[in-house]
C-alpha cells in the first residue's frame, strides 16, 4: 500500500469567487455525518471534526474541514481505518505507549492528551509515544487542551518523507510538526505550533489549487529546480536548510525509532511498504507539580508584557505572542462562521453527495 498524499481539489469555474461562511456547530455536525456516513463510530467522528474545526478557527486552513474530503478518500481507500480504537501496550506511573492501530490522528492524540494530563496530575511528569496512527491534525490543538489544564506539553510528530532533505532533490524527509504549549497569564494558552518545512505539504497543494505563488526558498519542482510556481512545486523544503532537515530526521530518530516504527527507512527503501502512518511523542508538566500556578500565570503575564512593549521594528504595529493571532481569529470567526472556499466547498458538496449527507443551508 502507498502513502497517500492529500489530494488538491480541482479549481471549478469560477471558483475564486468569495467564500461561503458556516457557523462552528453546523461545520462540525456536517463533517461529523460525513464521516459516520464512512463508518465512523459517532463519538469519534465528532472528535475529528471538532479538531478540523479548530484548526479552521484558528486560521489554519490546510489543517480544516479543507481535509474531510481528503479523509474520506483515504478511509475508503483503506489508509485510515474508521472503526480502529487506540490502545495502550504500556501504562506506568510516568508514562505511556498508545497503539494507534492506524485510527484517525485525532482519535489518537485526544486520548493521549487527555491522558497526559491525567498521569502528570498524580506524578508532576509523563511521558508518551504514539505509534501507528495516521494524520494527526494542527497539532496545536491537542497543546491547547493540555495548556487549559495548567499544565505544559511539548509534541512531536513524525510521518513519512514528504519534505526535500537538505541537499537531495526527492522527497526525503517528513514535515515533522513541533508544538509547545503553556498556560496563559489569563484564560488563552500560548501555544507553538510548527513543522520543520517552510510551507506544509498541504499548503503547497492549496497554493496549486488557488494558483497563489509559494514563498522564495520553499518548494523545489519534479527536477528538483527551487520554484515559486505553485503550478511546477511538488516538494517543500525544510525551513533554514540543514537546520530544518536536521530537526526532521532527529525527530525520525527520537520519535519513530524510539516508538519501534521506523517510517522515513520503510518509504525510501524499495523493498519498503510505504504504509501511511505516523508516530507522536508527548511531553506534559503538571506546572503545580513544580511551583504555585498562579505564580507561573503571573511570571507569563510579566514576560509577555515585557515583549510587547519592545521598541517596534520598521513597518510592525506590534508585537505578538505564538498563537495570539490564531485565538483572535478564533474569536471573530466563532461569530462571524468560518469561511470555506469555492473549491474546498465543491469538494464538500460532492463528497456529501456521494455519501447522501445532507449539506447545512449554509453551504446549500
Amino acid at each position: 500500500m502507498t502513502t497517500p498524499t492529500p489530494d488538491a481539489p480541482a479549481t471549478p469555474p469560477g471558483a475564486r469567487s468569495a467564500p461561503v461562511r458556516i457557523a462552528q456547530s453546523d461545520l462540525e455536525r456536517f463533517g461529523q455525518a460525513l464521516l459516520m456516513a464512512q463508518g465512523m463510530r459517532e463519538a469519534e467522528a465528532a472528535c475529528v471534526a471538532s479538531t478540523l474545526v479548530w484548526a479552521d478557527l484558528h486560521g489554519i486552513a490546510s489543517h480544516g474541514s479543507a481535509l474531510l474530503p481528503v479523509y474520506l478518500k483515504w478511509i475508503a481507500a483503506g489508509d485510515m481505518n474508521p472503526t480502529a480504537s487506540p490502545t495502550f501496550s504500556a501504562r506506568e506511573t510516568s508514562r505511556f505507549t498508545l497503539e494507534g492501530n492506524h485510527c484517525l490522528g485525532a482519535v489518537a492524540m485526544t486520548q493521549a492528551a487527555d491522558t497526559a494530563i491525567e498521569i502528570a496530575r498524580a506524578s508532576g511528569i509523563c511521558v508518551g509515544t504514539i505509534r501507528d496512527t495516521t494524520h494527526t491534525g494542527a497539532i496545536g490543538r491537542y497543546g491547547a487542551r493540555i495548556a487549559e489544564q495548567g499544565c505544559a506539553a511539548l509534541a512531536m510528530v513524525a510521518g513519512p518523507p514528504l519534505m526535500a532533505y537538505h541537499g537531495a532533490r526527492v522527497s526525503s524527509a517528513s514535515t515533522s510538526p513541533v508544538m509547545f504549549a503553556l498556560p496563559g497569564a489569563g484564560g488563552e494558552p500560548v501555544v507553538f505550533d510548527m513543522a520543520t518545512s517552510l510551507v506544509s505539504f498541504r499548503r503547497l497543494q492549496q497554493a496549486r489549487a488557488s494558483g497563489e505563488a509559494l514563498p522564495e526558498g520553499s518548494a523545489i519542482d519534479a527536477e528538483g529546480v527551487v520554484t515559486t510556481d505553485a503550478s511546477r512545486a511538488r516538494i517543500p523544503l525544510p525551513i533554514a536548510g540543514p537546520k530544518g532537515s536536521g530537526l526532521s530526521v532527529m525527530i525520525e530518530m527520537l520519535v519513530s525509532l524510539v516508538a519501534g516504527n521506523p517510517l522515513v527507512t520503510d518509504h525510501l527503501r524499495p523493498e519498503g511498504a510505504r504504509r501511511h502512518s505516523q508516530n507522536a511523542l508527548l511531553l506534559v508538566l503538571d506546572v503545580a507539580a513544580f511551583r504555585p500556578l498562579d505564580a507561573f500565570r503571573h511570571d507569563m503575564g510579566q514576560l509577555v508584557s515585557t515583549l510587547k512593549a519592545l521598541p517596534l521594528a520598521a513597518g510592525f504595529t506590534e508585537i505578538r505572542m505564538p498563537g495570539e493571532r490564531g485565538a483572535r481569529l478564533a474569536a471573530e470567526r466563532a461569530v462571524e462562521g468560518i469561511p470555506i472556499p469555492p473549491p474546498v466547498l465543491a469538494e464538500m458538496r460532492s463528497s456529501a453527495a456521494d455519501l447522501g449527507v445532507a449539506l447545512p443551508a449554509a453551504l446549500t
